[in-house]
C-alpha cells in the first residue's frame, strides 16, 4: 500500500513526462536520472526530474518540495559535452541557476503570472506566507497534474530563448531574486541577509 507521498510522487512523475515532452520533441533534450533527496519519500522530501541538452549547455530541473508543497522549474547553466556528465539535483552543482518564476517576474513585474501557485517570500509577514502555503497545499494536493502542466506552459511561453542556451539574463535575474528575498550570494551559496 502506498503512502500519500508515494502516490503524489508518482503523479508528479507522470505529469512531468506528459507535460514536458516538448523538451524532447522540440528542443532535443534528454531525460536525466531522477533524484530523490531523501531515502524515504515523505513530508520532507524533494524530488527532481531533469532534462539536459549538451547542444545548448542547459539543464531544466523540475522539483516538488513536499515540505512546502512547492513545484518549480529551475533553469541551469551546464557544460556542453557528453550527456552522461551532466549532474542533476540541486543548486550547488551548477555554475548559474535561476527559477523560471524569477525569470518571468523579472520580465513582467507580475508575481501572479510568475507564480500561479504562490511561493514563500521571506520579506512577507508570517500570516501572508501561511495563507500562501495553504493555497499551495490545496492546489498542489488536489491537482498536481494541472500545476505541473501550468509550469510547462509557462516555460514554453517565457523560456524558449533560455532553452536554446541564451543565459544572458541569468545574472540580472539572480540579482532580482536576491533583492526580492533579502538574500545575498557568497561563494556560490545563497544566504539570508544578517
Amino acid at each position: 500500500m502506498s503512502t500519500k507521498w508515494e502516490s503524489l510522487t508518482e503523479e508528479f512523475r507522470a505529469a512531468v513526462i506528459s507535460s514536458f515532452d516538448f523538451l524532447i520533441a522540440e528542443y532535443d533534450y534528454t531525460p536525466l536520472k531522477e533524484v530523490d533527496e531523501s531515502p524515504d519519500i515523505g513530508a520532507r522530501s524533494i524530488v527532481y526530474a531533469s532534462y539536459g541538452s549538451c547542444k545548448y549547455g542547459m539543464v531544466v530541473e523540475l522539483l516538488i518540495d513536499f515540505e512546502n508543497f512547492f513545484i518549480c522549474v529551475i533553469l541551469c547553466d551546464s557544460p556542453k559535452g557528453n550527456i552522461e556528465q551532466l549532474p542533476t539535483g540541486g543548486r550547488k552543482r551548477w555554475k548559474q541557476v535561476i527559477q523560471l518564476g524569477s525569470l518571468i517576474e523579472y520580465r513582467t513585474g507580475d508575481e501572479n503570472i510568475a507564480y500561479p501557485v504562490l511561493p514563500h517570500v521571506s520579506t512577507l509577514s508570517g500570516r501572508e506566507n501561511m495563507r500562501r502555503r495553504k493555497i499551495r497545499i490545496d492546489k498542489t494536493y488536489n491537482d498536481i497534474t494541472a500545476v505541473v502542466h501550468e509550469q510547462a506552459e509557462l516555460l514554453k511561453q517565457f523560456g524558449s530563448n533560455v532553452l536554446k542556451g541564451d543565459k544572458s539574463e541569468f545574472p540580472a535575474v539572480e540579482e532580482f531574486f536576491l533583492q526580492k528575498n533579502d538574500m545575498i550570494s557568497i561563494d556560490g551559496g545563497i544566504w539570508y541577509r544578517p
